[in-house]
């Protein structure tokens, strides 16, 4: 997926990475959302943590807002990791109301 978006968003450096963390964030809220506390461990565990947290890209999220800052761009990697954090927060929670309400409850 990080290939395919990187070729899709030419000029933008860690906007690939930005999104696949993003739609990550949104699918891990909305995973928990759906389940709510009764997710059995044997869901949980494949999918919040074995696909989704290697979905996500921490390490390369790193690496991109470290080469920004060394490439001369220090604007840019604080854009990108405020975005990166804040964004990520917001989709969670985005995919945690979207779960709640298809699971029937609030």
């Amino acid at each position: 997926m990080g290939a395919w978006l990187s070729r899709s968003l030419p000029g933008a450096p860690a906007a690939a990475t930005l999104v696949i963390n993003l739609v990550g964030c949104a699918a891990l809220g909305l995973l928990v959302g759906v389940g709510g506390p009764q997710l059995r461990p044997s869901l949980r565990l494949p999918l919040a943590v074995g696909f989704l947290g290697s979905f996500t890209t921490f390490s390369t999220f790193s690496l991109e807002a470290a080469q920004l800052w060394q490439g001369g761009r220090p604007l840019h990697a604080l854009a990108y990791v405020g975005i990166s954090v804040l964004g990520g927060l917001i989709a969670v929670a985005a995919g945690l109301g979207l779960g709640g309400l298809l699971r029937g409850g609030a």
